[in-house]
């Protein structure tokens, strides 16, 4: 298993326990071209280490309209 998918795993198992998630207040999307983009605060971008152009997996948990996003910790792994 890629360390992409590992990463969607582990975020999808955090929206069924739903006490290991933290929320971090409300923001809103920007839009650019045909993309649309979220804030991470820098709380969560510090801790992670995250800059320009650092890789994510992208899930969606339908059931819940949850959009996940999860660092990626190996490069080689991202999608």
């Amino acid at each position: 298993m890629s360390g992409a998918m590992k990463a969607q795993r582990r975020a999808a198992q955090a929206v069924v326990d739903d006490e290991a998630v933290t929320p971090f207040g409300a923001g809103n999307v920007q839009m650019h071209n045909e993309s649309a983009y979220g804030v991470i605060p820098s709380e969560i971008r510090d801790a992670h280490g995250l800059e320009q152009g650092s890789p994510l997996a992208v899930g969606y948990h339908a059931e819940s309209g949850t959009i996940l996003l999860t660092p990626v910790e190996d490069e080689a792994d991202a999608p």
